[in-house]
């Protein structure tokens, strides 16, 4: 993948979140400030967090909100009950069995992951309008989950009106979690030396970038050839960490109310702004 492509579809991406993001921000400004790393700072730290939500003189919104997300999960994947089947259609009573075994497999792995603690923040952001929920296989086996920050994404759809499936995430990282996780070989001379200097705590800014390919092969093994790309580079200089790949989209993006001629969406929360807010400077001034 081009590096210069990706630094240009980047900068697309992000002038077309730019005119959405007031009304997110405005959200979780009044309700689950820490959660909204990307859009009112790039890291936000404890302290941070803290003084934000020192401006909240009222906890009915935030409250409200974790009962939702708490409410969306024990009614659509609890850990307590399997919530979904295998069907192919027409099946015997033998490959029936075959395939609630399969199931049971499938439902046991997924909760025996990280899922139900990632599925909690990803609720709470799903109430901002939409969210996304990346899954991965494990080192060792099994499933891994991570609820990406929605300030730290920026989503388009291939076809207009369908899915989600292309996510480009920004994060910043330290230049030790970056050798960490891509190998002293893999990352840039400029990070090398940072290392080298042991300047561990200085700041890297990462994309990784996940989109359809437009030549694929069909049932590709080699991560190179599936359907969907995925690049790993760090954007300053515009160096290549990792170029792999999928067979199908990694990431579930649900949205709430989606916005005309949009990819992104607003939520309950955004509905129940005004009224937040007024209470809240109502609270203040009691």
């Amino acid at each position: 993948m081009d590096a210069s492509k990706l630094k240009l579809r980047l900068a697309d991406l992000r002038s077309q979140r730019v005119q959405h993001e007031q009304v997110w921000r405005d959200c979780f400004e009044v309700s689950y400030p820490q959660r909204g790393t990307g859009l009112m700072s790039e890291v936000m730290d404890a302290g941070d967090a803290q003084q934000r939500k020192a401006r909240i003189y009222d906890s009915t919104a935030t409250d409200s909100i974790k009962i939702a997300a708490a409410t969306l999960v024990n009614g659509t994947c609890p850990a307590n009950a399997r919530w979904f089947a295998l069907d192919v259609g027409n099946e015997t009573d033998e490959e029936r069995r075959w395939l609630d075994d399969c199931s049971q497999f499938i439902w046991e792995n997924i909760h025996g992951s990280n899922f139900d603690a990632e599925v909690f923040d990803f609720m709470i952001d799903l109430q901002m309008g939409w969210a996304v929920l990346y899954c991965e296989e494990a080192p060792n086996g099994g499933y891994h989950f991570e609820a990406w920050p929605m300030g730290q994404c920026y989503i388009t759809a291939s076809q207009s009106g369908g899915r989600v499936d292309t996510i480009y995430r920004e994060q910043t990282l330290t230049v030790a979690q970056v050798v960490g996780i891509y190998g002293f070989d893999k990352v840039s001379e400029a990070t090398r030396q940072k290392f080298d200097a042991r300047k561990l705590d200085e700041k890297v800014q990462i994309v990784i970038a996940v989109e359809p390919r437009e030549v694929y092969a069909v049932q590709a093994k080699l991560a190179k050839n599936m359907q969907w790309a995925s690049c790993h580079m760090e954007v300053q200089g515009g160096h290549i960490l990792k170029e792999s790949g999928f067979p199908e989209f990694p990431c579930m993006v649900p949205r709430w109310m989606r916005l005309p001629a949009s990819p992104y969406a607003t939520g309950p929360m955004s509905d129940a702004l005004p009224d937040v807010r007024t209470l809240n400077e109502v609270v203040k001034w009691d």
